[in-house]
């Protein structure tokens, strides 16, 4: 069709094509096609009072609908047929809202438990067939839960992209229903990202798994010395996960603040997770790990001593949880977040899964805040103890020839262990 205005084969007293606002009514009119586009926002459907108006208003649409298909021939042997035709385009911002009746709350459901999203997507499209519709359905995510399999349309969407996208909404939940197709209410959010409290940039790395660090918010009592500790948890490999692996470098300070102060959080082979382990080790001067263990994850320890020779030993704590994911991390950092206790530098919170795993939780994608909560099980609030000899620093005599083997070195007989990143006797 080339033109505007077109001489039509038949007369009637609707136009061809009527565009409406919502509330708007057609008392009279008939149609063959109906097409809700966005009918649904945040301030429409804010209470179910609001909903049901959208629900009758609708009603009233589908009332002039055509009912009763009729051919409508293009040549004497082509013909379509036309009438009772329904598109509906739009986003779930509510789990009472206009679209309920149509697909029902499975796709809602994926934030509050491990179902698969392929399974839920499948549940949504019988419940849409058995209502007269056929589904189409997907979020940015090509897995549909986080970004470890890439995105739909990776020529409009990647990480920076999704980031921008976080800060100009403004708010998560807007975010949720536009991109993740996830209904997310303010009851029912256990964390909010927001709650976080900022690190000022300026920090200090010493040589005995002590650093120091600037809490932005609390002015001349800003800088607290802080024992780091290193936590990993090994991808699982489980259907429900994202099959990424994630350390967290961290520890309280002496109010029992929980400062994060780096984090590696991607998928990595085993031989790379070790790899990765010693490299941050080096890169913070720490002389242990914490492994999470369980069926799956048996070897890792073995996989970090692979790497002694070429590194350095490093002391290895393989910890197994047996109480639920979900309840754990909650146990762990709901009281943290509340209260104002946990800490980390901006890019961290904007540029990590941090923020999205806390405004979603409970969802499947947990790695990051599963790691987070094993940093607060693990970690010990800093003591003056801890970082005295910052302060009054000692000065450290070599062995007799003054040569470091293997990091291990005599010093008055006594045998000191990893000296060159501060070690202990």
């Amino acid at each position: 069709v080339n033109s505007i205005q077109l001489v039509r084969e038949v007369r009637c007293k609707e136009p061809s094509i009527f565009v409406c606002s919502t509330g708007m009514t057609v008392t009279g009119d008939h149609y063959d096609i109906l097409v809700y586009d966005d009918i649904v926002d945040f301030d429409n459907s804010s209470t179910k009072d609001k909903a049901a108006k959208i629900e009758t208003w609708a009603g009233d649409l589908e009332s002039v609908l055509v009912r009763k298909p009729y051919k409508s021939y293009i040549t004497e042997d082509w013909y379509e047929m036309l009438g009772d035709e329904v598109v509906v385009n739009g986003t779930r911002y509510y789990d009472y809202d206009w679209y309920a009746p149509i697909v029902g709350n499975s796709g809602v459901a994926l934030q509050k438990n491990n179902r698969d999203y392929n399974e839920i997507k499948a549940e949504m499209t019988s419940m849409a067939r058995e209502s007269g519709y056929d589904l189409f359905y997907c979020n940015i995510y090509v897995n549909g839960v986080n970004d470890a399999d890439g995105y739909t349309l990776p020529e409009e969407f990647d990480d920076i992209v999704v980031a921008k996208l976080r800060r100009d909404l403004r708010s998560f939940r807007r975010f949720a229903a536009q991109y993740l197709l996830i209904v997310v209410s303010s009851e029912e959010q256990v964390f909010h990202s927001s709650d976080t409290q900022m690190l000022s940039p300026d920090f200090k790395i010493y040589g005995n798994c002590i650093c120091q660090v600037s809490l932005a918010n609390k002015g001349d009592a800003a800088r607290r010395y802080v024992r780091l500790f290193m936590t990993v948890d090994p991808a699982s490999h489980d259907r429900f996960g994202s099959n990424r692996s994630c350390i967290t470098i961290g520890g309280r300070d002496q109010e029992k603040n929980l400062i994060l102060v780096d984090y590696f959080c991607d998928k990595i082979k085993p031989s790379g997770l070790g790899r990765k382990i010693h490299e941050m080790a080096d890169k913070w001067k720490l002389n242990a790990v914490y492994i999470e263990r369980n069926a799956q994850q048996a070897t890792y320890g073995d996989i970090v001593r692979m790497y002694f020779q070429e590194f350095r030993p490093i002391a290895i704590h393989e910890v197994y949880h047996g109480e639920e994911k979900n309840e754990r991390i909650e146990n762990w950092l709901e009281p943290l977040l509340n209260n104002g206790m946990f800490y980390t530098f901006y890019h961290i919170l904007k540029h990590s899964p941090l923020a999205s795993q806390l405004d979603l939780h409970p969802h499947p994608d947990n790695d990051f805040i599963d790691d987070l909560a094993f940093l607060a099980e693990v970690s010990k609030p800093t003591t003056q103890r801890d970082y005295q000899d910052v302060e009054n620093p000692r000065e450290l005599v070599l062995a007799a020839d003054g040569v470091y083997r293997a990091n291990v070195i005599d010093m008055n007989n006594h045998i000191v262990v990893n000296a060159k990143y501060g070690g202990c006797r």
